[in-house]
């Protein structure tokens, strides 16, 4: 799962810890 690194979001998955990615992704009902 890679996101475009230009976009805002694509940053700050980058920022968050890999756990935390995965938290906040979990979160997000869409994929």
């Amino acid at each position: 799962m890679a996101l475009n690194p230009d976009s805002p979001l694509g940053k700050l998955m980058a920022t968050l810890p890999q756990t935390g990615q995965v938290t906040w992704i979990g979160v997000r009902p869409a994929r």
